[in-house]
């Protein structure tokens, strides 16, 4: 009604033509039509938006934490990216606020370093997995009491060297240079079950959401996959050509991520094992994460590069390259999957080597000014 309006008044001398009018507002029209489309489009869910992998990469926001100079050893985010943890040469284990660089607590939690650290689906309780030979179980909201953990799960014989979650948390897996991995309640803390024996040290471990699979890669290069239940081992996945340093499974339990030293990730179907997709050329990678909705895989490398790939074309549509060239030892997404959360270590020397040299080139010059030192 509008258009008709326009189209038959009178114009003045100069001014526009009623046909344009006519255009004018056929062409509003046509672009408040887009922007409807497009804020549709905007809200949609990620299954009803075009070129969904490439638009959500672009769009992604980033939250880094800088661990402290030559003294942490590893590194975990909360599920919403808010809180990040950090394992300590020294045994202890720090709390920060990610938005402020603020230490939130800090506490002793094993006689040993610190070799892996990861937050419950919920953020309300740590593991942690130490060369004292032991895991625990932590709550990640209070500070130990009387320094005590939930549950120290003890029974490995060697260093424990990484220690996961399973999605429901009622149960966690820990790999050992025992060669074992073990199965333990989280509630009693327990040992449920030990899995066969590998040939040679476990680097990581993972636990399917639904607790039917574990995940196991070990120092001669194996990965394999195992029937909780029966403990059995069920097929070896291959394709990797060195140490696999990181594994975890997607929330639906449809999909394996694991990281290697062979400079690549790569994308494993659940559970026939079969590979999907390889992440490559992109130098040594020591962490990988994939979205919530498993659309999109995050590497973190040695070399300080971080990239946001198309988990079903493999295509590379980000990267976040570290200006000083710190290795990123954490990467994650955020609850909802709209932020990448990017963990990296300043290079330098563990505090306590740096002062054990120190040490020694203190007795060197005692003895060089006194040889009866």
């Amino acid at each position: 009604p509008s258009s008709a309006i326009f189209a038959t008044r009178p114009h003045a001398k100069g001014g526009i033509r009623a046909p344009t009018c006519v255009m004018l507002l056929l062409s509003l029209s046509a672009l408040l039509t887009a922007c409807a489309v497009h804020a549709a489009l905007s809200a949609a869910t990620c299954d009803e938006a075009p070129f969904t992998a490439s638009f959500r990469a672009s769009n992604l926001g980033v939250r880094k934490f800088i661990a402290e100079t030559g003294d942490a050893r590893c590194m975990a985010f909360s599920p919403e990216g808010d809180v990040v943890a950090t394992g300590h040469w020294n045994g202890s284990v720090k709390l920060w606020n990610v938005a402020t660089g603020r230490r939130i607590r800090a506490f002793k939690a094993h006689a040993s370093v610190v070799l892996g650290i990861s937050f419950d689906d919920a953020g309300a309780r740590l593991l942690t997995a130490s060369a004292d030979k032991s895991a625990a179980l932590w709550s990640a909201t209070a500070a130990p009491k009387e320094g005590l953990p939930l549950h120290r799960l003890e029974g490995h014989g060697g260093w424990v060297v990484s220690a996961a979650f399973g999605h429901g948390d009622d149960a966690v897996i820990t790999g050992s240079s025992d060669k074992i991995a073990k199965l333990w309640n989280t509630s009693s803390g327990e040992m449920l079950r030990s899995l066969p024996e590998h040939n040679a040290a476990l680097l990581s471990v993972a636990l399917s959401p639904d607790g039917r699979l574990a995940f196991t890669s070990a120092g001669d290069n194996s990965t394999r996959l195992w029937d909780v239940a029966t403990g059995l081992e069920q097929r070896q996945l291959k394709g990797h050509r060195g140490w696999v340093v990181s594994s975890s499974f997607s929330l639906a339990a449809e999909t394996l991520l694991t990281s290697s030293h062979d400079n690549s990730a790569q994308l494993w179907g659940m559970p026939a094992g079969k590979r999907l997709q390889s992440f490559e050329g992109i130098g040594d990678v020591l962490s990988a994460a994939l979205s919530p909705d498993g659309r999109l895989v995050l590497t973190g490398t040695r070399e300080g590069l971080a990239t946001v790939w198309d988990a079903e074309t493999g295509a590379p549509l980000r990267n976040f390259k570290d200006r000083r060239g710190d290795p990123y030892i954490a990467v994650a997404f955020n609850g909802d999957g709209s932020k990448v959360l990017l963990g990296s270590l300043k290079k330098g020397k563990p505090r306590h080597m740096v002062e054990a040299e120190e040490e020694h080139t203190k007795c060197e010059a005692r003895c060089a000014a006194d040889p009866k030192e």
